[in-house]
């Protein structure tokens, strides 16, 4: 398939090791809000709970 040299082995792996690190970077600032049920996207919070942080969130503001 592809000749075995040791350069080509070393650019592969550094492409892959690039292309992995830049993947995991743009999923970490890709985010908005972090996520989660701090930022009220927490799916096991009930519509009632969600309704009060908004009320609180702009009465803090």
């Amino acid at each position: 398939m592809l000749p075995e040299s040791p350069e080509l082995q070393t650019v592969l792996a550094l492409l892959v090791v690039a292309a992995a690190a830049a993947w995991l970077l743009w999923r970490v600032f890709s985010k908005s809000g972090g996520g989660g049920c701090a930022s009220g996207e927490c799916a096991s919070l009930s519509p009632d709970v969600k309704a009060l942080q908004r009320r609180l969130k702009r009465r803090g503001s």
